[in-house]
């Protein structure tokens, strides 16, 4: 068995999804929030029990735990522990060095006010990822990275950069979904969006934007 630490990710309750178990180190949400000091190295705040090592699931899992904080989350080397409690005690002295810059606010509440709605989202992200029977799924995981880019640090942390990240994702997606090809970047957006079923339409339709 696998214990690998996740470093960022707010947890205070067990998520089990098909690949893995995340254990939470702290099940205090109070005791979790006192672990981040903004001139610290980033706490060890979960443990990834996993009968494999897969550094692509590890990979797509940090985007997903990124997403759901709108804050980086990275995953380690596994520990060297026999048991889960061994992990678990290891964990609460484990720190790891990384940006994790302040972000918008978290996409998924957390864990202690909405129980049970990050593993559904975890599980959903990464089922998505993976589903290669899917058509769109290359531009659906290429929109999930860049959209975790833009809460990692580094050259995303400019207004340009993110914008152009988020808009050609999304962008992207859109235009696989609704198989255009045209220079009008707008209508597949536009038609994208308000097909999940929000108020959402195409102006100045004789100005498209290019």
């Amino acid at each position: 068995m696998y214990y690998i630490p996740l470093f960022g990710f707010e947890i205070t309750r067990q998520i089990s999804l098909s690949q893995c178990i995340i254990h939470p180190v702290y099940s205090d949400p109070a005791e979790l929030r006192k672990q981040y000091i903004s001139d610290k190295p980033v706490p060890c705040t979960a443990i990834v029990e996993s009968e494999i090592l897969d550094r692509q699931f590890l990979f797509w899992l940090e985007i997903a735990c990124t997403l759901a904080d709108h804050r980086s989350s990275q995953a380690s080397h596994p520990l060297v522990a026999s048991t889960l409690s061994e992990a678990l005690e290891m964990g609460r002295g484990e720190q790891l060095e990384f940006a994790r810059p302040q972000g918008p606010g978290r996409l998924i509440l957390g864990d202690e006010f909405a129980v049970g709605s990050r593993q559904s989202f975890l599980q959903k992200a990464l089922e998505t990822a993976y589903n290669t029977r899917a058509p769109s799924q290359p531009e659906f995981c290429q929109m999930l990275h860049k959209t975790a880019l833009c809460y990692q640090g580094g050259a995303a942390e400019f207004v340009e950069i993110k914008y152009f990240m988020l808009f050609s994702g999304l962008e992207a997606l859109a235009r696989k979904i609704q198989n255009y090809s045209g220079h009008d970047s707008a209508k597949p957006l536009a038609d994208y969006i308000s097909s999940h079923g929000f108020s959402f339409f195409q102006d100045r339709k004789d100005k498209p934007f290019r």
